[in-house]
């Protein structure tokens, strides 16, 4: 599954883009149905969260989207907060397209 990587304002390192790969390829193991995934990190230093990452899933029928926030500089945590919401609604999703069959 191709991730598309959008970053704003900033221009991500290779460790924090194969860290984005590591953490939506992990995606398939809640849902295989996967349509695209599109991550957005955008970071601010004049506003508070300084870093937001979103991660948008697209699934057939839906759009799953989680946000990660942060003021530290280190992108990861908000990566992972992100990554973990995500996971928890496709797991919800998974589970209601499985009572509903």
């Amino acid at each position: 599954m191709a991730v598309r990587i959008d970053a704003k304002n900033t221009k991500l390192s290779d460790p924090t883009k194969q860290h984005i790969d590591n953490v939506c390829g992990k995606f398939s193991q809640f849902y295989d149905r996967i349509v695209d995934t599109e991550v957005i990190v955008d970071t601010q230093a004049k506003h508070k969260p300084a870093n937001t990452v979103e991660i948008i899933v697209k699934v057939p029928g839906q759009r799953i989207i989680g946000k990660g926030e942060t003021d530290d500089p280190n992108l990861f945590k908000a990566i992972d907060e992100a990554a973990g919401h995500v996971e928890r609604q496709l797991q919800k999703y998974h589970d209601k397209q499985s009572e509903h069959r």
